[in-house]
């Protein structure tokens, strides 16, 4: 191993901790890494790069041979094998097998795709030479959960409507490595995607088009899929300069943190007018309770803090966006089964099937702001959050939520006398 690597483990050394730093920062391998890693992009600027709709808007501008890219069906057909590659051993889909090398032989008549079409993301109808269709139904997620019923619901609307295609195909397509929870969808990712790309990009396409499919290509490699290239470049940097990382992430800033104390301070300061009081909050979570759940029969669990409430609401930090989610923590089999029977019924949903066992969240909203946009400024950020919150606890759907759980507790109440 080399350059600074002779520091290591045992008593801090200012002077070699610095030294160790500052070939780091003279590292050429962290200069390119850099300079991959900020390179201009279009869609990253147009803050855009999560939005599922511009994502399905491109795929379908990509799948039609008539796109002004020129293509043809030098991105449907490719993409399209590589699909039928990727689950080419599906077992119970038998209807779906089939050669995707065969494909390349056969001549496209017509290709038609549409968007939203009965809400689905995608609808494409391939018309071949010999008369025969294919119809590919893809489901698109970029960020937002698979919904109850919808793929069952897209499913019956194709079969139904084209029961003498030769092939009906349903393509579940996600950012990582989400599976359908139907059937006869076929699992991809925007890997897939990004490949068959990369090889349209070495095709002659008019420079307007082409600019813009690089711009696309560059931007899934830095945010939906695994850069090799820089990977390995990421790798050689930590081989080298392993001590001074190492002093880097021990001492970097605790952003979330900082984050989720601006929200906790702006929440404090409109307490009031929310109708809220402030309860135990961790560094990724704020947690409040609504006036109207202040009382005996909201206390005595020990979830976040001894004697706090059973039931409070929770803004998370913890995963891409912000989400506002209720969070109940019953400290008997009682109140548990009194809390889920409840979270069958509207506005709620069951997170599952099956009970779970220690905390039952039957209500969430999910918002539209990024984590990482606090990076822009903190108190801006928590402004957006407390006003997102504000708008959320005035929805008729929070206000029947808010008002349910009161009158659960009342129950609480009783039990507890």
């Amino acid at each position: 191993m080399q350059g600074g690597n002779e520091l290591v483990t045992g008593r801090s050394n200012s002077a070699a901790d610095l030294a160790a730093l500052t070939r780091l920062g003279q590292s050429v391998e962290l200069k390119q890494l850099e300079k991959r890693l900020s390179r201009f992009n279009l869609f990253s600027i147009l803050r855009t790069e999560y939005a599922e709709i511009r994502h399905s808007n491109i795929l379908a501008w990509l799948l039609d041979p008539k796109g002004s890219h020129k293509l043809r069906t030098d991105f449907l057909i490719p993409w399209l094998s590589a699909v039928l590659t990727e689950n080419a051993k599906r077992a119970d889909r038998p209807e779906c097998w089939f050669d995707p090398a065969s494909l390349d032989a056969m001549q496209v008549k017509q290709v038609y795709v549409d968007r939203e079409h009965e809400n689905i993301d995608l609808l494409v109808v391939i018309r071949f030479e010999d008369e025969k269709n294919w119809v590919l139904c893809i489901e698109n997620k970029v960020d937002a959960p698979e919904s109850e019923g919808q793929l069952e619901r897209y499913y019956e609307f194709v079969e139904r409507l084209w029961p003498n295609a030769e092939r009906r195909l349903y393509a579940f397509l996600s950012r990582g490595a989400a599976s359908a929870g139907h059937p006869a969808y076929l699992n991809t990712t925007y890997e897939g995607v990004s490949k068959t790309l990369r090889d349209c990009l070495e095709l002659d396409i008019p420079s307007g088009p082409h600019f813009l499919l690089e711009q696309y290509h560059d931007l899934l490699l830095e945010k939906f899929v695994i850069d090799e290239d820089a990977r390995k470049l990421a790798a050689k940097i930590y081989e080298t300069h392993a001590k001074a990382i190492d002093y880097i992430v021990a001492n970097k800033p605790d952003h979330l943190s900082d984050l989720t104390r601006a929200v906790v301070d702006q929440l404090q300061g409109r307490a009031d007018s929310l109708g809220i009081e402030m309860d135990a909050s961790s560094s990724s979570i704020v947690r409040f309770v609504p006036e109207a759940w202040i009382g005996d029969g909201n206390s005595g669990a020990t979830a976040w803090r001894p004697g706090g409430p059973i039931i409070l609401f929770e803004l998370s930090f913890a995963s891409d966006r912000v989400k506002l989610e209720v969070v109940a923590a019953p400290p008997d089999e009682v109140r548990a089964e009194l809390i889920w029977d409840l979270a069958g019924k509207p506005p709620f949903q069951r997170p599952g099937r099956d009970r779970p066992g220690a905390y039952i969240k039957p209500f969430k909203r999910n918002s539209s702001i990024r984590i990482d946009e606090g990076r822009n400024g903190v108190e801006r950020f928590s402004r957006e959050v407390v006003d997102w919150v504000e708008q959320q606890l005035e929805t008729n759907e929070c206000k029947a939520a808010i008002g349910a759980i009161e009158k659960l507790i009342v129950e609480f109440e009783d039990i507890s006398q």
